[in-house]
């Protein structure tokens, strides 16, 4: 005995339409950019403040009182000069004036013993500005005494750095450029001239104020 056995065909029409009945479904994102800003306002700094200060005071160490108190005329003139190239920078000498003339081989004795310094004074400034400045020397000792920087137009030396090469003269007025060599500082090298003459009043023995140098800055 045969068995049959009948199958229902599948169309493809049929498959077609199952799976058409299968939606896909497509995964979608949003993004979003902010844009931060940054803000800040500029001022110019202020300059270097000026400031001066003393590095090394006028020393005329021990000084000779002219020995002829029989010419109240004669005075020992004494001399402190900056110089350049030397680590002291200083450059002294004296001489005997009697009126107002130089007398030759000081025969009254004047001389200097120990050590002598012109004055020292560092100035901090802002490089590239123009400082502008006085000089003044005030006596504060004996009328028996003169002090002075020993020239009308010149106190003494402006210069970069110390010891120094190079400087300009400093006067009793004017201005000069700061251009420092370095730390935003410059040096005033002070000259001074003391002139003493025979006196009682005068203090010996013990170390004196003779003057003070006044200086004034500004930009």
């Amino acid at each position: 005995m045969k068995i049959w056995t009948i199958r229902a065909p599948v169309r493809a029409s049929m498959i077609a339409t199952t799976l058409c009945g299968v939606t896909a479904h497509a995964q979608t994102s949003t993004s979003t950019t902010v844009g931060v800003d940054a803000t800040a306002t500029l001022k110019d700094a202020p300059p270097t403040p000026l400031s001066l200060k003393t590095v090394t005071p006028i020393s005329f160490g021990t000084l000779a009182i002219p020995n002829n108190p029989a010419r109240p005329d004669t005075r020992c003139r004494y001399n402190l000069r900056a110089r350049a190239n030397d680590v002291s920078a200083t450059e002294t000498s004296f001489s005997e004036v009697d009126g107002g003339a130089t007398v030759a081989g000081a025969p009254s004795g004047c001389g200097f013993e120990g050590a002598q310094t012109v004055g020292q004074v560092s100035v901090t400034c802002q490089t590239g500005l123009s400082v502008f400045y006085k000089v003044a020397y005030n006596l504060s000792a004996s009328s028996a005494m003169s002090f002075s920087p020993g020239s009308t137009t010149v106190a003494g030396a402006i210069a970069k750095k110390m010891p120094f090469s190079e400087s300009v003269p400093l006067g009793a007025n004017g201005s000069f450029s700061c251009d420092p060599a370095a730390d935003n500082k410059m040096f005033l090298l002070l000259n001074a001239t003391l002139d003493v003459r025979n006196s009682s009043s005068l203090t010996r023995g013990s170390k004196l104020s003779v003057g003070t140098v006044t200086i004034d800055v500004n930009y």
